[in-house]
């Protein structure tokens, strides 16, 4: 590469992605994160304790009604989807500082995360999630006898 400055993650990754096989899907997830985009709208959290994984958005104003979580493949979706804002009952705003715009965020989901529930309330959505490790996935300790 050079001397050459990299400004995308395909930049980045492009040496390794011609060097391997079967690590597709890696690299293209990996390209989708850009250091140079705003932060997406809702704001988030994902959070993990030991076997778990929860994912907060802050949806200040949303109705269950208005939010869609689907799980299709390994793929996460979070839609919402707002009335179109000038037809807000003839509300005259002042200053309009919650967000009402429609939104869509996804996130890909190994095949050893369960999705548990999803629950809204206080203006956060909190999607839980368990890791599921397999048995033979776990560490073990091995016995050492002697002779």
């Amino acid at each position: 590469m050079g001397n050459r400055q990299l400004t995308t993650a395909r930049d980045f990754f492009d040496p390794w992605m011609n060097q391997s096989f079967g690590l597709d899907n890696i690299f293209h997830a990996l390209q989708q994160f850009d250091t140079h985009q705003p932060p997406k709208y809702p704001p988030h959290n994902i959070i993990k304790t030991d076997n778990n994984y929860i994912l907060e958005f802050a949806l200040a104003g949303w109705k269950e009604s208005e939010i869609t979580v689907e799980l299709e493949k390994n793929i996460l979706k979070v839609t919402g989807k707002k009335a179109d804002p000038e037809e807000d009952s003839g509300l005259d705003f002042v200053h309009r500082g919650i967000a009402n715009r429609s939104f869509f965020s996804q996130f890909t989901i190994g095949d050893n995360i369960k999705i548990v529930d999803g629950n809204l309330k206080d203006g956060v959505l909190t999607i839980n999630m368990d890791l599921i490790i397999p048995e033979e996935d776990k560490p073990r300790t091995i016995k050492i006898v002697s002779d």
